[in-house]
């Protein structure tokens, strides 16, 4: 269940029309999708897992996940910057993943942070939770 949610979720992000455009434009750079903390470089979208309740006796199963995407931004309005990558998020994720092949689907696309990194100006973090069902 976790891991094709994973999957899932990955190819959606990667699927969201105007987000490659838009973060390359911004900040110079392509979009990372991962879920390897170690392999993550701004600017990226770094997956992981945060809670699943497993399908029994025929349920739903439920994953959520925390997104966090780490941007370089360094211009006059940083922060409409970001404001403006959370609502290209907020609003087109749950369109773009639509249905999965294995039935996964998106049921919730919550930002629940945003914020620059106190020690790296320059460094936004968005955090999105996303609910996925199967």
């Amino acid at each position: 269940m976790i891991f094709g949610a994973m999957e899932y979720l990955t190819q959606g992000i990667e699927a969201v029309p105007g987000l490659s455009d838009f973060v390359k434009d911004k900040t110079g750079s392509p979009l990372f999708v991962t879920s390897n903390a170690r392999a993550a470089t701004a600017p990226c979208a770094l997956i992981s897992a945060s809670s699943c309740k497993y399908a029994v006796n025929m349920g739903r199963g439920t994953a959520e996940f925390l997104v966090a995407f780490v941007l370089p931004l360094f211009d006059d309005d940083a922060r409409g910057t970001a404001l403006e990558f959370a609502d290209l998020v907020g609003t087109q994720l749950y369109f773009s993943a639509g249905r999965g092949a294995h039935g996964h689907r998106i049921t919730s696309v919550t930002m629940v942070g945003m914020e620059e990194d106190p020690e790296r100006q320059g460094l936004w973090i968005v955090t999105f939770s996303v609910a996925i069902d199967r």
